[in-house]
């Protein structure tokens, strides 16, 4: 069964705290063996310790190894979370996607009228 942590709870283990977690889509993590392994630096993971930091990190539009990398650092779910319609794995990716696949089409819709 998977530890029910409190918004009170995990605000007491921010930057400063021994025991650094963050919270991310609902998942809460103990980051203190990844700060130094982290690609972007172990700044933004301290300045969002203690907090929900799932904006912040959609925002930035990690990769699904980031997911997997989260899911391993779990200990527990931030309790009464509600995930949020943007709030879907990979969605800041999905979305990139989306694009980069309707500029494919649009291109290759204007070379078959214009070139072909």
């Amino acid at each position: 069964m998977v530890r029910e942590i409190t918004e009170k709870e995990l605000n007491e283990h921010g930057e400063t705290a021994d025991e650094k977690w963050i919270a991310i889509d609902g998942i809460v993590a103990n980051v203190n063996d990844y700060l130094d392994e982290h690609p972007g630096g172990d700044d933004i993971i301290l300045e969002n310790c203690g907090r929900d930091a799932t904006s912040a990190f959609e925002g930035v539009g990690h990769s699904e190894k980031a997911y997997e990398n989260l899911r391993k650092l779990q200990i527990g779910k931030l309790k009464g979370y509600v995930r949020k319609e943007s709030s879907v794995e990979g969605g800041s990716n999905a979305a990139l996607y989306v694009v980069g696949l309707l500029l494919l089409v649009g291109a290759g819709v204007y070379v078959k009228k214009n070139f072909l």
